[in-house]
């Protein structure tokens, strides 16, 4: 790390340094006005990325200023402090990023305050930061802090997490704009084995919606859908060999998920989005059972253009 002959250097330390720093921007902060609700969280926003960076240079030391960030946050965040302010959008990244470090040092408190803030929460609120949000659960999937949240999101079909992740996940023409998520990021991870999250992607191997078509020309096939602008680009497809033409072949909603489940579990299922919706659909069926309760744990992979 940068820096590191600096690590000998006393009264004051850079440890210290640091968080005289972050205590001097706090400080600020709460000399704004604060009617609790459109006030400007700026100051705590710059105190979130320095005492980040010093949980890199010395986690122990960083530890008990975190843990205050992290209360000021909550309380900022919360669900009757309505905000619109891109520092309150920030903080919402940065908040994650703060349990994240108090865990892995290993404050057994973290993951549980985390966990109540997330089921109170309306995630639209926080469009821009789903993926930062929810990266706690990625990176500790079997905690058990989460007990009572995987079916809070996605198993609960009234609950506002349910709803949003179901709404970002399905096909809309008319949206302008998206999440910076797609569902599909978990498919990889050790949570496609969680119970409700399984459920949640039989959901989705369900939906037959139209989703979209192949795109392109031979030699450059990619995905033409409708379900975010993000991904606009970002899946392209290996035609068969010696094959027909496949450019302008619709693909459904449920073919989308499936053929992106079947690149990323081990041993799972072939599936191709240009072949014949009676062989897909077999497919599909197969992927359902792969994913049912009967079904032992899977072991992922990263995605592999097929």
């Amino acid at each position: 790390m940068r820096g590191e002959s600096l690590r000998s250097k006393f009264n004051p330390s850079v440890s210290e340094l640091m968080i005289k720093r972050v205590g001097d921007f706090v400080e600020r902060g709460r000399e704004e006005i604060d009617n609790g609700a459109m006030d400007d969280v700026s100051d705590l926003n710059q105190a979130c990325d320095l005492v980040l960076c010093l949980g890199q240079w010395d986690s122990k030391a960083a530890l008990k200023t975190i843990q205050v960030l992290t209360d000021l946050s909550l309380g900022k965040l919360d669900p009757k402090n309505r905000s619109s302010l891109s520092s309150h959008t920030q903080l919402a990244g940065q908040l994650p990023a703060l349990i994240a470090v108090r865990a892995k040092a290993g404050d057994t408190n973290a993951l549980a305050e985390y966990a109540r803030w997330l089921k109170s929460i309306e995630p639209g609120r926080f469009f821009l930061q789903p993926r930062q949000i929810l990266n706690p659960l990625k990176q500790f999937p079997s905690d058990p802090a989460w007990a009572e949240v995987w079916g809070f999101l996605f198993d609960d079909e009234q609950s506002p997490w349910f709803i949003f992740l179901r709404k970002i996940s399905s096909p809309d023409p008319a949206r302008m704009s998206s999440p910076w998520f797609a569902i599909e990021e978990f498919f990889g991870t050790p949570i496609i084995n969680n119970g409700p999250f399984r459920t949640f992607v039989i959901r989705l191997l369900r939906d037959k919606s139209p989703c979209g078509k192949i795109g392109g020309v031979s030699g450059g096939y990619w995905l033409d859908q409708r379900l975010s602008t993000e991904r606009a680009f970002a899946y392209t497809v290996q035609p068969p060999n010696g094959g027909p033409e496949i450019a302008g072949k619709p693909f459904r909603t449920c073919d989308f998920y499936a053929w992106l489940l079947s690149n990323r579990i081990k041993g799972a299922p072939v599936f191709q989005l240009y072949w014949p919706e009676d062989k897909r659909d077999a497919a599909i069926s197969a992927l359902e059972k792969m994913l049912g309760p009967n079904s032992g744990p899977l072991k992922t992979r990263p995605f592999q253009e097929p």
